[in-house]
């Protein structure tokens, strides 16, 4: 629940900072999900995100062999 201004700055010296040591960082925010997994892409980043919720597969699983 940052100011949205000031976000992008933290998002960018997060990234800056990753490596030695370790940073684990969780949210729920989809802005710093996004930016994760856009770093991710380049290496940067090492992501882990849950799984789908056991409900969510099984509509998954019935959408598809509808």
């Amino acid at each position: 629940q940052l100011d949205p201004s000031v976000k992008p700055l933290l998002l960018e010296l997060l990234g800056r900072s990753s490596g030695e040591p370790q940073i684990i960082f969780l949210t729920q925010d989809e802005d710093v999900a996004s930016w994760a997994r856009l770093e991710a892409l380049t290496g940067e980043v090492s992501l882990i995100e849950p799984a789908p919720a056991h409900e969510e597969r099984v509509r998954t699983i019935e959408r598809l062999t509808l």
